[in-house]
């Protein structure tokens, strides 16, 4: 009959550290995960900002026409604009310099500005200031032909007209680059926005400055946020 040995028992302080230690491949891996930096995210590609841009605006026009939002302390300033002030109108609304009351939408004209009586949404606010931002779209944007622009003057002036209770009114012009077409319209569009006498900001001549404002033809890029959120600023600032 065979003998039955002993078997060696682990000392109890090595059954204790065992039980409580990580084992070395774990440790390994953990130590590798606290000290590597975090991974760092790499910006989208234009196309890829362009998309999102373009997304955002078809979500943005499913909503009732004329986006209002209002933030901030101080006297009222109102915007009415497009796609380019929607950019930039969460971080209008959320300067506390002044009272902003901004209405805009992806793809708005001034024609579709009166439709839904954008200068009585605002109105509502009693702004001191306004700051109209239209006039890329009534140059035909996306698809400019020779003469998009027709008719403009006459529907700038009816706007104007229903702004007349205002103490200042300052006009954005439109911008672009890339396009002739476009850009023949836009200029049209500028002269005419001259014409009526209104005070002029010239977005026109910082997107011709700097291209790299815009992210295509008319729309903002980082910088350009940057550059036409104070340029906006300025403009109420100005009045």
């Amino acid at each position: 009959m065979p003998s039955t040995q002993p078997q060696p028992v682990e000392p109890a302080s090595l059954v204790s550290e065992s039980s409580t230690t990580t084992p070395p491949a774990v440790a390994e891996r953990a130590s590798n995960t606290e000290s590597s930096p975090a991974a760092v995210k790499p910006a989208p590609s234009r196309d890829a900002q362009v998309a999102q841009l373009y997304a955002d605006c078809v979500a943005d026009t499913q909503t009732p026409f004329g986006q209002v939002a209002a933030g901030g302390e101080g006297r009222p300033v109102a915007v009415i604009g497009d796609s380019i002030t929607t950019q930039i109108r969460e971080r209008l609304t959320a300067d506390p310099s002044h009272h902003w009351v901004v209405w805009s939408r992806c793809g708005a004209t001034v024609q579709t500005a009166l439709d839904a009586g954008a200068v009585t949404l605002v109105q509502a606010e009693n702004p001191d200031v306004v700051v109209v931002a239209l006039g890329t779209n009534d140059a035909g944007f996306p698809s400019p032909v020779p003469g998009s622009s027709a008719g403009f003057e006459g529907r700038a002036r009816q706007l104007l007209n229903q702004l007349a209770w205002v103490p200042c009114v300052a006009w954005v012009t439109a911008g672009q680059v890339g396009d002739p077409v476009l850009q023949a319209e836009i200029d049209r569009v500028n002269a005419l926005v001259r014409a009526t006498g209104v005070r002029v900001v010239d977005w026109g001549h910082e997107v011709e400055s700097d291209p790299g404002l815009l992210l295509d033809h008319v729309h903002l890029s980082r910088d350009g946020t940057d550059r036409r959120w104070q340029l906006t600023v300025d403009a109420a600032n100005g009045c």
